[in-house]
């Protein structure tokens, strides 16, 4: 093999990796684009509001990564449906900071049709080497 076509070679190698990269953060970024859009979401829940005369959840914030981390307004009311996956705690079944929610809304509306709450997840420790 010459070292000519061996350049070559390795030449249109890299250009095939780098293009292949620019395609697949470029369908990163048209994903994370759409979590602003997109009427199913889910994330972090960043703030609670509490309506002070009925003491009920009328909306929340969710933490959603959208390329930044970016808070959606996500209103609530009685038809919405709540369903909870590993709280175990009767007192825990309500909307909290902390806890992850995977929110579906109604069409071309900011209300809550469904919401699926689960507690964080714990990061796992590291091991001391000593």
């Amino acid at each position: 093999m010459s070292p000519r076509s061996f350049l070559c070679g390795a030449l249109l190698l890299l250009l095939a990796a780098a293009f292949s990269t620019e395609f697949a953060v470029h369908g990163q970024d048209v994903k994370k684009k759409n979590a602003l859009n997109s009427s199913t979401f889910s994330g972090k829940i960043v703030q609670v509001n509490v309506d002070p005369e009925t003491k009920k959840v009328d909306s929340l914030y969710v933490e959603v990564n959208a390329g930044r981390l970016v808070n959606r307004n996500v209103r609530l009311d009685d038809k919405t449906k709540y369903e909870y996956t590993g709280i175990f705690n009767k007192d825990d079944m309500a909307p909290k900071v902390g806890f992850v929610a995977a929110v579906k809304l109604r069409p071309e509306s900011d209300v809550a049709e469904s919401l699926k709450i689960s507690p964080a997840t714990a990061k796992a420790k590291k091991k001391d080497k000593s």
